[in-house]
């Protein structure tokens, strides 16, 4: 499928079990790659079972990288897939009125700032979050878990970290815009958001803090099974 853009097309690949009498659920769920690889086919296997598992829509677009496309690219593909979603995602077999926005890692930075991107460009802001090791913060090096954890390279490692800052946002100056570090913006009326991180990710305690920043927003903790069996999950819902 591929959605019209200011840009130019936006090509997605799209998950639809079969066998639905009513409109389901929708989700966009943006790949990782660091900014600057990957495809919707990487993730195919988890986008196929999420939508397969749950019974919902899954639109995974492939957005523009850096260092080609800095930021706000990709984010402007991602949200120009969320408002077509918006008003045709019927024709998926979905309903317009309960989208969630999902990502991992980069994709999860993508994910936690479109509803700010939303909400600032006039759009209606996603239905939930579920975000899976996200970098909500481009100042890792507050956090202990970056400092103890990237130079070992598990994951990844601190060069590659400092590459992706300048591929994907170019200028420092830019590090602690909102849309870039969602942790830095207004959290208020953040949608219902699901936070996954792994105690070997460096990002932890930037997802820690996300977390909290949620809270002290005005999002309140509520009840899950996985959160309350795995310490490094939190789940999120918006205060009515």
């Amino acid at each position: 499928m591929f959605v019209p853009s200011a840009a130019g097309p936006i090509r997605c690949q799209v998950f639809s079990p079969p066998g639905a009498d009513t409109p389901r659920p929708l989700m966009l769920y943006v790949h990782g790659g660091g900014f600057t690889v990957g495809t919707s086919q990487d993730t195919a296997y988890i986008t196929s079972r999420i939508a397969w598992e749950n019974g919902i829509v899954v639109v995974s677009p492939n957005y523009r990288l850096a260092p080609e496309w800095p930021f706000p690219a990709g984010l402007d593909d991602c949200l120009a897939v969320l408002r077509w979603l918006q008003a045709h995602g019927s024709e998926l077999g979905g309903d317009p009125a309960r989208i969630a926005v999902a990502g991992d890692s980069a994709g999860g930075n993508f994910a936690a700032a479109l509803p700010l991107k939303a909400r600032d460009e006039g759009a209606p802001p996603p239905a939930a979050a579920v975000l899976l090791c996200p970098i909500t913060d481009f100042f890792v090096e507050q956090h202990d878990s970056f400092e103890r954890l990237a130079p070992l390279g598990v994951i990844y490692d601190t060069a590659f970290v400092g590459f992706v800052r300048g591929a994907y946002v170019v200028h420092y100056r830019l590090w602690d815009h909102p849309h870039v570090s969602p942790a830095r913006g207004d959290l208020r009326g953040f949608p219902p958001t699901l936070i996954v991180a792994g105690t070997a990710d460096p990002m932890i305690d930037d997802n820690r803090a996300f977390a909290q920043k949620l809270r002290d927003a005005g999002n309140e903790r509520s009840s899950c099974s996985s959160a309350s069996a795995c310490p490094t999950a939190t789940t999120f819902s918006r205060t009515s």
